[in-house]
């Protein structure tokens, strides 16, 4: 788990990080129903790498968070789907 840093205006959590929107989003929006590559994500890490308390080089942290973020959409995503787009189902 990361423990991420307050920011200068006391937030917390994912509202003190930059790029807090792409991760909030990552499962797609209903516009696009597409997920935001793993890329993009380690992209938001790695420029609040000081906010998080952990080191983004260390290879097992990032299998890991690879794995997780995969599981997740395999998970979330077909649920999401028929809220979206329920004509297909």
């Amino acid at each position: 788990m990361l423990k991420i840093s307050e920011d200068r205006q006391g937030n917390t959590g994912l509202d003190a990080l930059t790029g807090k929107t792409t991760l909030r989003n990552y499962l797609g929006d209903y516009q696009t129903g597409e997920a935001v590559p793993f890329s993009q994500v380690e992209d938001v890490l790695f420029k609040n790498k000081a906010r998080l308390g952990i080191s983004l080089s260390d290879a097992r942290f990032t299998t890991c968070l690879r794995a997780e973020y995969e599981k997740s959409l395999a998970t979330l995503l077909p649920i999401k789907a028929p809220v979206y787009y329920p004509h297909l189902f």
